[in-house]
């Protein structure tokens, strides 16, 4: 992948500082500390300044700016690094939050940990996926971790990593200033390590593993690494790659790595996991029960139980959780506690309902209230709330209007105006979208099927039909495919390529220049990808002879 600029811009942008603004100070005792007061105080010139610095590039700090404190974590003593000042913890947070986007992109899928979405639980979900559907291929593990990596890391090899990826100077130079903040290593605390510290190990061990020796299930927890394989020689051969990888860059692994069968227990993320179950670590158990011995407060041993179950229902302990806790639970309602907003008013009519019931299906988002009578009428789909002078908003940008501008008092959406965006849902640079910027948008899902239109304005009669063909059945197979969905589907843009001006209705150069790079892209990381989009392959160009994907599937 090419290098990436612009990347100041983006963490400029008001609704990036204004985020990472309200995130630092999000806990009550940063918001009451005399710190906090002031910035909440002073919350719009604080963001202006900031984002003025970053803009500039004059954004630095110095170990001047850092305090240092020794912390005892999962009965480790840990020498961590923070900042004095708030105000720096907002530029680092906003600066990294846009970093970590584009990080997230480069790193192979099963590596987790300070990622986005990517916590222990998914990382596991992974593991247990893999070693079930490949019982032959994940016979053995080797697991290792690296030797105290963050006081450890060369950080030279960090700024390499980052050059690797950025182009933008500006950025470069603060990324820079952020890891040689403290002589050795990177710090354990600060919000650029942990992104940082990632990418020097996707760089040097993930995609070492994954491109040069073809490594199928290869999971990496920060430091923590784990290779599944098919037997013990395999695995010997991969620990040897691993220790080359790692030394390479100054590091060491940890002499306690073993290559054993995966019916022992694979113990990782918190949890023992076999072939057919997974249970909790025992030192995990232990705590809780001593926890629960001490503590008498019933507030305080509910969230407790809250805790425990928050671990214990991703693993197969419905015996000991009873035991340890004398509950019988099926969910977080079982513990009897209500959110209910101050003003008394119910914000979501209906049932509650999981997460994951909601996958692939479509969602439209409406900014008003069901049921309301308005001078638009019942169930409408723009908001005029937000239009007109009215609706004036200053930026960090406003010093730059004339006076004699229609802006000049404040930036506003004009009465005669209405905005009409689109975007893909799966597209990584938007995912971070400001929240307050969704509220104010209605969303309405067009599917591929609803653009065909598009396909007979540009295409002869043959090759119209032919396209439409193909897309609808390739759509139907990535539908089905694991690791994809109804969102990765094929539109119809894809298929204009196909006009006399381009590729002239060869739809062999469509997709070996443009679809089949994007669909190995998607399924990136996972198990059998090149399998999947050899599957896909023959259902496109089955497509062309008017074989339906039904009649394949028959």
């Amino acid at each position: 992948m090419r290098r990436e600029g612009h990347i100041i811009e983006e963490v400029v942008e008001y609704s990036n500082m204004a985020e990472s603004f309200d995130q630092v100070l999000s806990g009550t005792k940063r918001k009451k500390s005399r710190q906090g007061r002031y910035l909440i105080a002073h919350r719009e010139e604080v963001i202006k300044e900031l984002s003025e610095r970053i803009a500039s590039g004059t954004f630095h700090v110095t170990a001047k700016d850092i305090e240092e404190k020794d912390i005892i974590e999962a009965g480790k003593l840990r020498h961590i690094q923070f900042f004095k000042k708030l105000k720096n913890s907002i530029a680092v947070h906003a600066i990294m939050s846009v970093v970590d986007k584009h990080l997230k992109k480069r790193f192979i899928r099963t590596t987790s940990a300070s990622i986005k979405d990517r916590g222990m639980h998914d990382l596991m979900k992974y593991i247990r996926r893999d070693m079930q559907e490949d019982p032959e291929g994940t016979r053995f593990c080797y697991k290792f971790d690296i030797s105290k990596f963050y006081e450890s890391v060369n950080q030279d090899f960090v700024m390499y990593s980052v050059h690797r990826v950025f182009k933008d100077k500006k950025l470069i130079a603060m990324l820079d200033n952020f890891v040689r903040i403290i002589p050795q290593g990177i710090s354990i605390g600060l919000r650029s390590s942990q992104g940082l510290g990632n990418l020097l190990l996707s760089v040097y061990l993930d995609h070492y593993l994954k491109d040069r020796y073809g490594v199928r299930h290869f999971y990496r927890y920060c430091d923590d690494g784990v290779v599944l394989g098919k037997s013990k020689a395999e695995l010997w051969e991969i620990r040897d790659a691993v220790h080359e990888q790692v030394e390479q860059i100054d590091l060491k692994v940890k002499a306690n790595e073993r290559v054993f069968p995966v019916d022992e227990g694979i113990d990782f993320l918190g949890y023992v996991i076999y072939p057919d179950h997974v249970l909790l670590r025992k030192r995990i158990k232990q705590k809780f029960a001593r926890k629960m011995h001490e503590v008498k407060s019933r507030k305080r041993r509910r969230v407790l139980i809250a805790s425990f179950y928050g671990m214990a229902k991703h693993a197969d302990c419905i015996m000991l959780f009873n035991k340890l806790t004398g509950k019988k639970m099926k969910s977080f309602k079982d513990l009897n506690v209500a959110y209910k907003p101050e003003d008394g008013k119910k914000r979501f009519a209906g049932a509650v309902v999981s997460i994951r019931e909601l996958v692939n299906l479509p969602i439209v988002v409406k900014d008003f209230e069901v049921g309301v009578k308005t001078s638009q009428g019942e169930d409408r789909w723009i908001d005029p709330g937000y239009r007109g002078e009215k609706g004036k908003v200053k930026t960090q940008y406003q010093n730059l209007i004339n006076k004699d501008d229609v802006f000049a008092d404040g930036l506003f959406v004009p009465e005669n105006v209405y905005i009409l965006a689109t975007m893909n849902d799966i597209d990584r640079s938007v995912e971070s979208m400001d929240f307050a910027l969704r509220r104010r948008f209605a969303w309405k899902e067009i599917k591929p099927e609803d653009r065909l239109k598009m396909l007979s304005e540009k295409l002869d009669h043959d090759t119209c039909e032919k396209a439409a063909r193909v897309m609808a059945n390739l759509n139907k197979a990535i539908t089905k495919t694991r690791g994809l969905g109804s969102a990765y589907q094929i539109g119809p843009a894809y298929f204009l390529k196909l006009d006399k001006e381009r590729y002239n209705g060869d739809f062999t150069a469509l997709w070996d220049m443009h679809i089949e790079i994007l669909l190995k892209e998607y399924l990136r990381g996972y198990s059998n990808a090149d399998a999947k989009v050899e599957d896909l392959k023959k259902i496109y160009f089955d497509s062309l002879n008017g074989t339906t994907i039904d009649d394949a599937d028959q």
